[in-house]
């Protein structure tokens, strides 16, 4: 699904302008008001979208399997058997290929699964895996990992995560691409901006490693990963860009 229009995003491409001649203090507080107004535009606009296709499934589909509710004891039995191998027996994968699952949001990470065993979501390796679980399965280990706390990794270059930052926080370019944080907020106000209920299960970035991040944002840039709404922003996203909002969030708890 796609939002029509900018006209209301320079209004916070004006404010971000403001910003930069304000003291660093006031920067910052200006940064969540500005994010915040742009929830409040962008979320009316989904209130009468839709979603397109069910490869999208599993993101903001009404229409996808029920949310996860699974045993988290059962679920760290199949996980050390099944998942661990890739993606670390705590959740925290040591090779940036495959992604951290600690702390990530149960919904996300079932409804992840199921994309993959329905073809939603692509991959070879996964689509063997998931084949033989069950729902009750998928469910189980989604609840294990999500109790499991991510492991941040270490910056590696601390102007590129400041331009992350500023990236994440209100978004680039002179029509203010949408700002990472009202799906991907990480405290106070903006944690987990809930879109009115459409964005409730937007997946965790924190502490994700940075290579995994860009992947993911060519993926769906490429349309290799299929997503109307991650699509358009990693588009617009420079290379340099989508560096920066990954080394800025791989380094969050």
């Amino acid at each position: 699904m796609k939002v029509q229009g900018h006209s209301g995003l320079r209004v916070g491409a004006r404010m971000n302008e403001a910003r930069k001649g304000l003291p660093k203090e006031r920067g910052s507080q200006m940064r969540g008001v500005t994010s915040l107004g742009l929830v409040l535009i962008i979320a009316a606009a989904f209130v009468i979208a839709q979603p397109q296709s069910r490869a999208e499934m599993g993101w903001w589909d009404d229409q996808s399997p029920r949310s996860a509710a699974g045993d988290s004891k059962q679920g760290k039995a199949t996980a050390q058997a099944v998942c661990a191998g890739c993606h670390g027996a705590d959740g925290n994968s040591s090779d940036p290929r495959y992604p951290k699952l600690a702390g990530q949001s149960e919904t996300y990470i079932y409804r992840q699964l199921q994309s993959f065993k329905m073809g939603g979501r692509k991959s070879d390796i996964m689509a063997d895996i998931v084949k033989a679980l069950s729902d009750a399965d998928m469910a189980n280990v989604a609840s294990f990992y999500s109790q499991e706390r991510v492991q941040p990794d270490a910056i590696a270059d601390a102007g590129l995560a400041a331009l992350g930052q500023d990236i994440f926080f209100a978004g680039v370019g002179s029509g203010m691409m949408s700002a990472c944080v009202m799906c991907h907020g990480r405290h106070g106000v903006e944690q987990g901006m809930p879109m009115m209920g459409m964005m409730g299960d937007a997946p965790r970035l924190n502490g994700q490693h940075a290579a995994y991040i860009v992947d993911q944002l060519n993926r769906f840039s490429s349309g290799e990963r299929q997503s109307d709404i991650m699509g358009d922003i990693a588009s617009a996203l420079t290379e340099m860009d989508r560096k920066a909002v990954a080394e800025f969030l791989s380094g969050l708890r």
